[in-house]
Order: C-alpha cells, then structure tokens, then sequence
C-alpha cells in the first residue's frame, strides 16, 4: 500500500527557506512565555541536550537576572522558569514535542531540535549583538566549569588563572558552585541525581550533571565566538579542550581546537615560545601529534620539526613524545629508512644506542646479554622494576620501532643491534611493554642459532613480562 511516512533522520537533513524561519518564529510566540525562555536558552547549548544541563544553566541565567549582579543591565529577561522542578519544565519541553519543535524518546531526558533551523529561529529570540555575546559567554564558561569540576575534581583544575577567568564571567550561581563544591549541583535532591564513581572516576561529591565531553566542545565552541575573551584564556582553554579530544580519539575536533589555541597565542603574547614556554611545548607536541595521526603530513612535520631541530624544546625530554609520533608518520608512509633514522636519534641522544661499530657492540652486547642470563633466575628478572620514566619507555618504544623498520628495509645489523639494546635497557631501567618484544626478538635469535632451550625461556618470559606490564599499566589507570 503507498501512502506517506515521516522519517525523523530524513527531515532533519531537509533545508528550510526564510519563509518557513518566519512561521517557526510566528508559531513560537504563540506558546507560553515560560517555554520560549526554555528553548531560547537550550538553543544556545546544543541541538540536542539533557533536561538537567537545561536546568542548571536557567539557574546560572536566573542568578545573573539578580538585581545585584554586575551584568544585569545585560540580561536578556528575567527567567522564572529557573524555580520550577525538574518535572514541571518536562511538562512544557512536551508541549513543544507535541508541536513538532522538538523530539525526544518516551521517558526520556534528552531533547533534540526537530530541525537546525529552529534551534536558529529560537536564538533569534536573544538581541544580536552584546546581549547575545554575553549570554553564549555565561554558557560556554559555566559548561566549562561544571565540567572542569566533573572531570578535573573539586577545585576544577591546577591552572589559577583558567579557574578565575571561569569565575569572573560564569555567573553568580556558578562562583556559589565552586565556593561550597560539587555536591549541591542544582538538581536539588531530584531522584536522578548519582554521586556514585563513573568509568571516568568522577568524584563521589561531582554534580549529576551530565556534562559530558560533547558539551565541552560546544562551550569551547561558545567562547571562541564570543568577543572580549582573553587571548591567552582561550589559547590555554582551547590546548586543554584539543587534548581531551586528542585523548577521546576525537581527532578532526583536536586539530580545529589546537589550531584555535595556536591562533590566540600569536595575538596574546609577541613571542610564544619565549614567554610561554610551557604552554607552547604542550600545543606544539600535542598537535604534531594530531596532525601526523590525521595523515597532514606536512603540517604535522612541520610542527614537529619547530620541537625537535628548531632548538624551541629545552630538554630531549620534551622531544621524547614528538620523535615517536614522527617515526610513526614516516612509517605510515612507506619512508621506512627515514622512519628507522629517526627512531634512533633520541636512544642515540640518551646515549643508550651507539653512533658506530654496530658489529662490536652487536658481540659485546650478546655476551654480556648471555651472561645476566645464566647468572639471574626467571623470578629475578620477572622482580626487576616496572619503569617509570616516561622518555626511557618512549626510547623502548623507538627502538622497537627501529627493529621492524630495519626488517622492512632488510637491515639485519640494526634490528640486531636494537634487540640487543631492548635488552640491556631491561636489565639497566627495568620491565615496559617493549621488553616484551625484546625478549621474544631474542627468542628468535637463540632459535636461529639452535639454543631451543634459551629460545623457549625467552619467549616464557615475554609473555610474563607483558602480561605483568599490562596488569599493572591497568592498576594505575584505575
């Protein structure tokens, strides 16, 4: 039988003319005042969002609309909607169901904008210019926060000057939040509330809010629209909100907020690497990182290249990170012998892979390798440390890296001779993910030359070692 159907996903993609803005806007005047601050409010959070989060952030507008607050010559209206229960502004988000402004599924606290341009014709509800400004700026700064406070602990973070910037435009409820903590976050003993540990370990006394990572990038997004935000607020803001995107795999995001960052450090300060030096090496390495990971090649080498040969990082410690995901673009690539040169520049600078006489120390090495060996028991070395510097894993990692380079590129020497220094470093710093590795590459190598005893007891090992790195890289994680 034909006859129509109304597919939800197919509408929302369909594009409406002016004419149709005109009518959603005629049509919304219509219903009640109470409703219309609801959804010109939740327009400027995102298209689609939790009754909670709309909750609380009334309240922050409600405690701004206070007569004794700084910015009430620029308040929007006042909102008494902020007082009502969490049930009483559902009752009214139904109604807009029911008139096809919103959707949302039967029980449920998450509201969706049937179509963007309504979200659009509600934000024309708010004058354009300061007014709506400074309404995106309260928003984007008390989502920040409560998620700060969420993700971050209590106090909201380690950097002061983040944390007071937040405070100065958040609003009013939002600095009475981060006097008396996480625990009364506006859901005033709702039923929903949950100060239960979640997988990301919040803490027990976090808001039950539900602000989650979407929601960061949206305030982000916010501010990095609004005017009168210090440039140097949002090149922290915007490093520290790419690397949570970095963190989540989120990459494409990562690059728009780390380029965003990189924007606002050239205009906050004349010279960047010099008078924000830590700031810098953070944006300059993470974003190496994301541009390699994205496949911009040339971008990311470029950036990388600022770090390692432009003498702008300090120490080979800040270098550490940058070597690895540039060996890990060359080999992406198919450079494998630029790829297996660059792996061995950092052990090379730490002094922990020699410059020449491969073969020498090849011997050396594979004496002194069967000797720890016949003089230290399977429990001695399974007792050796886990290591803890984050450059000498980094080193292992590049070394192993190294090995399988040179295998593609059929250079036996080196994959020996980095074997060989995986496993002196085992012996030297202690156990990491690659002395798995090394110890089943030289499992191979005692096969090869038919000491299957050797062979086998090495490849035992391996699997300990992983097996005890894994358990406990899973412990501290936790």
């Amino acid at each position: 039988k034909q006859c129509w159907h109304l597919t939800v996903d197919a509408a929302g993609d369909l594009a409406l003319s002016d004419n149709v803005l005109g009518s959603i806007v005629a049509k919304v005047r219509q219903l009640p005042e109470e409703l219309q601050q609801m959804l010109t409010v939740a327009s400027y959070i995102r298209s689609s969002f939790d009754i909670r989060v709309l909750k609380a952030v009334l309240e922050n507008e409600a405690a701004v609309s206070s007569s004794r607050h700084p910015d009430r010559r620029k308040h929007l209206f006042d909102l008494p909607v902020a007082s009502l229960a969490i049930e009483s502004i559902s009752q009214h988000l139904e109604t807009a169901v029911m008139e096809g402004l919103l959707t949302n599924q039967i029980g449920g606290t998450h509201y969706t904008f049937f179509h963007d341009r309504i979200q659009q014709a509600m934000q024309t509800f708010v004058e354009y210019g300061s007014v709506r400004d400074d309404l995106r700026k309260r928003i984007g700064f008390f989502l920040l926060q409560q998620w700060r406070m969420r993700h971050l602990g209590r106090s909201g973070g380690d950097d002061d000057d983040v944390d007071d910037e937040i405070a100065h435009h958040g609003g009013a409820l939002m600095r009475q939040r981060s006097l008396r903590g996480a625990g009364s976050a506006g859901t005033h003993g709702h039923p929903h509330q949950d100060h239960q540990d979640d997988a990301n370990g919040t803490n027990k006394s976090a808001p039950a809010l539900l602000i989650d990572d979407g929601l960061l990038f949206v305030a982000a997004s916010s501010l990095n629209k609004a005017k009168g935000v210090s440039p140097l607020f949002l090149a922290k803001m915007n490093l520290d909100v790419g690397e949570r995107a970095s963190q989540i795999a989120a990459l494409t995001s990562a690059s728009d907020f780390l380029e965003k960052s990189a924007e606002a450090l050239r205009k906050s300060v004349p010279q960047p690497w010099k008078d924000q030096y830590e700031l810098c090496h953070r944006l300059w390495t993470t974003r190496a990182d994301v541009e390699l990971s994205l496949g911009n090649f040339e971008l990311g080498e470029k950036l990388a290249h600022d770090v390692i040969n432009a003498n702008h990082a300090s120490t080979i410690d800040h270098k550490m990170s940058t070597y690895l995901a540039t060996t890990k673009a060359l080999s992406r690539q198919g450079r494998h012998f630029e790829a297996q040169k660059m792996a061995k520049a950092a052990p090379l600078l730490l002094g922990e892979y020699p410059k020449r006489g491969f073969l020498r120390h090849i011997v050396m090495d594979m004496i002194r390798i069967k000797s720890y060996l016949r003089r230290h028991s399977d429990d001695d070395i399974m007792s050796l440390p886990t290591k803890q510097d984050p450059k000498l894993i980094i080193a292992m990692k590049l070394l192993f890296i190294m090995t399988t380079e040179s295998f593609a590129t059929k250079n036996s020497i080196e994959w020996t001779l980095g074997m060989c220094r995986m496993m002196r470093m085992t012996f030297k710093h202690g156990l990491c993910e690659s002395s798995a590795a090394a110890f089943s590459m030289y499992s191979v190598v005692a096969s090869e030359s038919s000491d299957q005893d050797a062979a086998n007891r090495a490849a035992n090992l391996a699997r300990k070692i992983l097996h005890k790195v894994l358990t406990y890289t899973r412990r501290v994680a936790k």
